[in-house]
């Protein structure tokens, strides 16, 4: 069974690891009223795993041993823009 769930990310605090169903595809980064998301078509017969997610400000330093980033989206608040990515 297949459906579109949305997980809330914080904007500040390192890298954050959400639990969604093996081979989820996270469709887009976004924000609703005060809260920001990750909006992601998930099967909910399939097992979780952790998935690691980190959100950068324009010119903020990338976090060194991370690991490889994969780009999610960008969002806008105020004047601030934020860039989301997974862990890989």
């Amino acid at each position: 069974m297949r459906r579109i769930f949305k997980y809330p990310l914080g904007i500040i605090g390192g890298i954050q690891q959400i639990e969604m169903p093996a081979g989820a595809q996270v469709l887009h980064f976004g924000r609703v009223a005060e809260t920001t998301n990750l909006w992601v078509l998930v099967d909910m017969m399939k097992f979780t795993l952790p998935r690691r997610f980190i959100i950068y400000g324009t010119g903020h330093e990338f976090l060194e041993g991370a690991g490889e980033h994969r780009y999610v989206g960008t969002i806008t608040i105020g004047a601030y823009v934020w860039h989301c990515f997974e862990v890989v």
